[in-house]
């Protein structure tokens, strides 16, 4: 049959009918640059060489090169196909390109003025609020502890004086604290948190005061070498949960001068609770007094205390309400401005300003 009459036994519409006889193979690459999803087809004779992707797709390989066949893989990283067109003096140079591209980037925001304004504003305000951590957790009369997964402060009034002032200097960070375990005669073990550079005549007065002894009736040692009251738990590298004996002589005890310490959580409706640590004889006052202080509340009269819709008064002691450890007061507090607020003033064309608070983010 000659190749007139093939043609003319070969339906026109059946155009793959005819690429079948003809033995055509089709090859798709795919294309880095197409964003449109488009596929580039090149046609070749079967045992002609194929066609690979590179950074050029859309053009076709000669048909004199004589490379050896590779196969197309379509699920090739794109990065990488790209990476093995460069010679390595090429792709340094590229590498060095970039570097110095991020240099000067790196010297034109440098020298951005309305950048670095905005920088020092964001400064001022993440110094502001670490300020304000940092006389909360470490107030020369206050001591705060996390309880209960940080979710809690915990404050010991034990050591906070009754004076009703705004501080007027800086407060002074007194440093860490730890809590160390005081066994009496090789029995029962109190817990008492003191200051690392604390002397231990701290630790004494509050074992004694906890129990109603004096300082003469309680002999502390630590690994069996008498407890120096001048001496600090810095000085003998001491950590929270160390033991420390105590030889004690209970037959000197004062019940009436026997402190009993109350866990009490206060609640401001929308924040966090606090847990404050106070002796059951203290008046209410005491603890209004020591909230106050530790959340800068200069007017005192803006701060309600109350168990179960019942005021508390500032003159009654707490175990005159009845109140036991982990009872919670709830607290109400009017015209609260939040210490840790910056305020702004806005200040119009017309001469107008206003007075704005904001709270920092992080």
């Amino acid at each position: 049959m000659s190749d007139s009459e093939g043609d003319d036994n070969i339906k026109l519409y059946n155009a793959l009918e005819r690429n079948q006889k003809r033995q055509i193979f089709v090859t798709f690459s795919s294309s880095s640059d197409d964003d449109d999803g488009d596929n580039d087809i090149s046609f070749s004779t079967p045992v002609k060489k194929r066609r690979r992707g590179g950074a050029s797709p859309s053009k076709a390989i000669p048909e004199k090169a004589k490379s050896p066949a590779k196969p197309v893989n379509l699920l090739d990283d794109e990065d990488e196909d790209d990476d093995e067109l460069y010679t390595e003096s090429e792709r340094e140079a590229e590498r060095l390109r970039k570097a110095r591209l991020e240099r000067e980037i790196r010297q034109t925001l440098a020298q951005d003025k309305v950048l670095n304004q905005t920088r020092a504003v964001f400064d001022r305000v993440s110094s502001a609020k670490n300020q304000v951590i940092l006389l909360d957790s470490s107030d020369e009369e206050d001591s705060v502890e996390s309880a209960d997964g940080g979710d809690v402060a915990t404050v010991d009034l034990d050591l906070v004086p009754e004076v009703v002032t705004a501080p007027t200097e800086p407060v002074v960070n007194k440093g860490p604290r730890v809590t160390l375990h005081i066994r009496s005669n090789g029995g029962a073990v109190d817990e008492i948190s003191i200051y690392m550079n604390e002397t231990f005549d701290a630790l004494y007065t509050s074992f004694c005061e906890l129990h109603g002894l004096p300082q003469s009736a309680v002999k502390m040692s630590l690994d069996g070498e008498p407890l120096s009251l001048t001496d600090t738990p810095a000085n003998n590298d001491l950590e929270s949960g160390d033991l420390i004996d105590a030889k004690v002589d209970f037959s000197k005890q004062n019940q009436a001068k026997k402190k009993t310490y109350l866990r009490l959580r206060l609640v401001v409706f929308g924040k966090r609770s606090e847990v404050f640590k106070i002796d059951a004889s203290e008046t209410i006052e005491k603890l209004h007094t020591s909230y106050c202080k530790r959340h800068g509340i200069t007017n005192p009269d803006d701060v309600v205390m109350s168990v179960q819709g019942q005021e508390l008064s500032l003159n009654e002691r707490i175990d005159y309400y009845g109140l036991i450890d982990s009872d919670e007061i709830a607290v109400k507090i009017n015209n609260f401005v939040d210490p840790q607020a910056i305020e702004l003033q806005l200040r119009y064309t017309e001469g107008d300003s206003e007075a704005h608070r904001v709270l920092p983010v992080s």
